[in-house]
């Protein structure tokens, strides 16, 4: 028999279950709930009116503070799981087909396992990790940890769990009442993972109300949730969070997103991120016995290392010391890139000038 609500019950029954959404969903995901139970279970349903006044009744109070009390106070601190990387929260790490993000996502994963720095660089607090390889039969999950080498206890994986709108939160939440200390829970991938929206439905919307619930969930256990993603196949500028597959309600209601790019056995990887430091991104390697992605250093630095050669042979190539317009036209630059580049390698003893013209240092030759 179909659960019912009738006469003066109504507003009681309704009130408890409004309650029990409070803590658990955002408020939108709360209003529709709420008015989704009303049509069913409620003969006759609440007015729009009685369903307000429910909302407000059964939700915390809001407190407004004034902007200079706020200041007064110093703000919380960031509750990094991997230290300007990763942080409490939503992220998203997106890339091509075989980019490598899987490599990528289980390098972190042993990284927080193990309480070491990812890449060498980036400290980790330790706890343990739950990773859910949804696009792998168990046949390839074991090949990609054979692979890897990553062997460790703490790192616990799953290749099937439900969409999270059929009971695939409601299992994590199981999970994790099991396993206190874990600290990030990667999710590979999110498509395999996520709601399917309605046609009918605002995919902004929908994407957004999707993103602030996972949000929500990872703050309550206080960990980290990072979604392997896929980008759009239009034409991005490289590092472009807008390339990131699915609206900007998605990623707006993240708090992190990483882009890694592939080429052969060279990788960047972008992050962009509220809490992260937004740089310029980091080169990589991808190494193998055991497969893995190794740190090179900062995308400017590598790229200044490459200019600064670019510079120097040309320079080592004319018969007479250049002058700056003839570096420039010669590597067909801008000129504004180039003097930037040349008046470094002069501060830096690489290069010299005399009356106008370029030469290498001659503690150099």
């Amino acid at each position: 028999m179909q659960l019912q609500f009738t006469g003066p019950n109504r507003h009681q029954k309704l009130s408890e279950r409004c309650r029990s959404y409070w803590g658990q969903y955002d408020i939108p995901h709360i209003i529709d709930a709420l008015s989704s139970d009303n049509k069913k279970y409620c003969v006759p349903p609440l007015t729009k009116e009685e369903l307000s006044a429910i909302f407000l009744e059964t939700g915390p109070d809001i407190k407004y503070q004034d902007a200079i009390d706020i200041l007064k106070v110093p703000p919380p601190s960031v509750n990094w799981i991997c230290e300007n990387f990763l942080s409490e929260g939503l992220c998203y790490l997106a890339g091509k087909p075989r980019a490598g993000k899987s490599i990528l996502a289980l390098q972190l994963s042993a990284s927080i396992v193990m309480g070491v720095p990812f890449l060498g660089k980036y400290p980790t607090v330790q706890g343990e990790v739950l990773y859910c390889a949804l696009e792998d039969s168990r046949q390839r999950l074991h090949r990609r940890l054979h692979a890897t080498q990553i062997n460790l206890p703490g790192l616990y994986c799953v290749s099937s769990l439900p969409r999270m709108d059929v009971g695939g939160l409601i299992m994590l939440e199981k999970w994790l009442s099991l396993h206190p200390d874990c600290h990030c829970i990667v999710i590979d991938t999110f498509a395999r993972f996520c709601s399917i929206i309605p046609k009918h439905r605002s995919v902004y919307q929908d994407e957004s109300m999707v993103s602030a619930e996972l949000q929500t969930f990872a703050f309550r256990h206080k960990l980290a949730m990072l979604m392997v993603h896929h980008q759009n196949k239009g034409k991005y500028t490289e590092g472009d969070t807008f390339s990131i597959s699915g609206s900007l309600g998605r990623i707006g209601a993240s708090d992190g997103s990483y882009l890694l790019y592939r080429n052969g056995k060279q990788g960047k990887l972008y992050a962009e991120g509220k809490e992260s430091e937004e740089g310029e991104g980091i080169g990589l390697t991808l190494c193998k016995d055991p497969l893995r992605w190794d740190y090179v250093g900062e995308l400017s630095i590598i790229q200044q290392s490459s200019q600064r050669q670019e510079i120097l042979r040309f320079i080592e190539d004319c018969e007479n010391s250049p002058t700056m317009q003839e570096i420039v036209d010669g590597l067909k630059k801008h000129r504004s890139t180039v003097q930037t580049m040349v008046d470094k390698m002069i501060k830096a003893g690489v290069l010299q000038v005399e009356n106008k013209r370029y030469s290498k240092a001659s503690s150099l030759f």
